[in-house]
């Protein structure tokens, strides 16, 4: 005897087979049961999305499916080969077993600059061909390429030239940045540990939202002669470009810089004595002594009586004074003549002030 089962519906079915003996007065009643059921396949995801990549970098979201009925089932995915270059599909088919699961590994390599809203379609059929079929469903993949995209001074080296600098003066040069990119960024410097006595920055830190725009200053300071010219291998300052919202490092900018940081250097001639000889009681005589400047930058000086300790108090004071200001950065004019001091015996006149030169020439002599 063969008993066949058609179920209709996905339900259990029950009955039973009641057999006759020839000369046996009791019949045998055979249970029998069937389980309709139909293919069901569960997908993780209706969309799988993916966050903004930066061009380069490379994703993978995992899209499981679950057999939710007692039989074998067949599964594909569909239109996998009318999907961008970007997207990768580990496995398009299979066979899934009661109540399994198989992960399918989806990857997104971020090539161009784009926003992508592709679809595959799972297809789920009878494991004997039977056409039974569950509707096909669509799975949407939702993904975005994007560049950090800076103002183009910053697609060259970066060079900050102080040139010559007074040793103990400050001078500040600007790095212009702007976000020409689609979404936020953040930005960092690194000092090494070296240079930090004579580099600060302001700010360090910060976020450009699109196409803001911001000059980062630069502050160079030294109390003592150096001389730099950094190289892409050598640079002390790195200007960090990060993503807006993973914080993930998108580009590493090395900051070059030249500088020349000197001391005025002057000479003085005769160095010591000025000799008058002999002289007549009432004649007067004339000595003269040059002030070279032989540095690059000019410089003021007063001259006074050495035993005089109230005008050599004003020299000093005011020479604080006037460091003090270019410590801070204080930006004013000077007159080409400083004041100064003759003979404390004679009447007070102006003497001569600092001479002007060319940056990197002998300065005239003041007599």
């Amino acid at each position: 005897m063969k008993v066949y089962a058609f179920p209709e519906e996905d339900k259990l079915y029950t009955d039973e087979v009641i057999v006759l003996i020839k000369d046996n007065p009791n019949p045998v009643i055979i249970p029998i049961q069937c389980l309709g059921a139909k293919p069901v396949v569960n997908a993780s995801h209706d969309v799988v999305k993916f966050d903004r990549a930066l061009i380069g970098k490379t994703l993978q979201k995992t899209l499981t499916l679950s057999n939710a009925s007692p039989l074998p089932i067949n599964w594909a995915l569909k239109n996998v080969d009318k999907l961008s270059e970007e997207f990768e599909v580990s496995k398009t088919s299979g066979l899934l077993k009661p109540y399994r699961e198989e992960p399918v590994e989806i990857t997104f390599k971020s090539i161009k600059q784009q926003k992508f809203q592709e679809s595959i379609v799972l297809e789920v059929f009878d494991n004997e061909n039977l056409g039974i079929r569950q509707e096909d469903k669509t799975i949407v993949l939702d993904a975005e390429g994007f560049n950090i995209t800076l103002n183009e001074q910053m697609s060259v080296d970066q060079i900050l030239d102080f040139e010559a600098v007074r040793v103990g003066e400050p001078k500040e040069l600007p790095i212009f940045l702007k976000n020409q990119g689609q979404y936020p960024i953040k930005f960092d410097y690194n000092i090494k540990k070296k240079a930090q006595e004579i580099f600060t920055i302001e700010p360090m830190v910060g976020k450009l939202q699109p196409n803001e725009e911001i000059n980062v200053i630069v502050r160079f300071l030294s109390q003592k002669e150096i001389k730099l010219k950094t190289t892409k291998n050598t640079a002390d300052i790195t200007l960090n470009i990060l993503e807006g919202e993973q914080n993930e490092k998108h580009q590493s900018i090395p900051i070059l810089v030249n500088v020349n940081a000197v001391f005025s250097k002057y000479q003085i001639a005769p160095l010591k004595n000025l000799n008058f000889g002999p002289m007549q009681y009432g004649e007067t005589g004339t000595r003269t002594f040059e002030i070279r400047n032989e540095g690059l930058f000019e410089f003021k000086y007063a001259i006074c009586d050495y035993n005089n300790e109230e005008e050599k108090a004003k020299i000093k004071e005011e020479r604080k004074r006037e460091a003090e200001e270019r410590l801070t950065g204080a930006k004013e004019e000077e007159d080409p003549k400083a004041k100064g001091k003759k003979d404390p015996k004679a009447a007070a006149a102006p003497a001569k002030g600092a001479p002007k030169g060319g940056k990197g020439d002998p300065v005239p002599s003041a007599d």
